[in-house]
């Protein structure tokens, strides 16, 4: 749901005032743009704030404004009989994100809400979210648990999938702050009956 990378100029603030406010604002090449040039005149805005008023708090909001041009390939990489979506699509994406690690605890959650409109189909709302809690039993052992559901909205020409919610339980080791190993079990609970599980293993490392 979410655009990935963005190439164009950004101005970035960090640690401002006894909150800690923080801001990102970047211009660039919109969706269906190459790294290299952009496919069409309207530029991408993206623009974000964060506080964190205390160690181990951090709230934070952002917008995402953009023109998807007609025939780009759609959200899943797909066509439509034309070649790509039928029209232009003025996209504007509204996310919000807290964050709470201590000691012992930590909790995560963020969501996101998209709204697509397009002369035809007018406007098309959908919306994602998560939320995630970890509790450290060890010094290096953390169980965690997450939720996630992502509710599309219907006849939308960009997103075209189905509505999901998955259920995860996993423990996370970890052997530093840059290196930790995990493994987590996952129900995806689709809207169209296909359900499936999934175990996973992952290890990790930073840098």
């Amino acid at each position: 749901m979410i655009p990935l990378h963005t190439t164009g100029i950004g101005l970035q603030g960090i640690n401002l005032t006894k909150i800690n406010f923080g801001y990102d604002v970047v211009v660039g090449n919109g969706i269906g743009a190459g790294d290299l040039e952009d496919n069409d005149n309207n530029k991408s805005i993206t623009v974000s704030a964060h506080i964190k008023p205390y160690e181990g708090l951090r709230i934070g909001a952002s917008y995402y404004h953009d023109v998807i041009s007609k025939g780009v390939e759609n959200h899943h990489g797909s066509h439509s009989e034309s070649g790509g979506i039928d029209e232009a699509i003025t996209q504007q994406i509204f996310g919000g994100s807290f964050a709470f690690f201590k000691k012992k605890i930590e909790l995560l959650a963020e969501g996101t809400y998209v709204n697509n409109y397009s002369d035809s189909l007018q406007n098309k709302n959908t919306y994602g979210l998560y939320a995630h809690a970890g509790y450290r039993i060890k010094n290096k052992i953390i169980p965690f648990v997450r939720y996630d559901k992502v509710n599309y909205a219907k006849n939308d020409m960009w997103f075209k999938t189905a509505n999901r919610q998955a259920f995860i339980g996993g423990i996370r080791y970890e052997f530093s702050y840059l290196a930790v190993i995990k493994a987590e079990y996952q129900l995806n609970d689709f809207e169209t009956g296909d359900d499936n599980e999934t175990v996973t293993i992952q290890f990790a490392i930073g840098f």
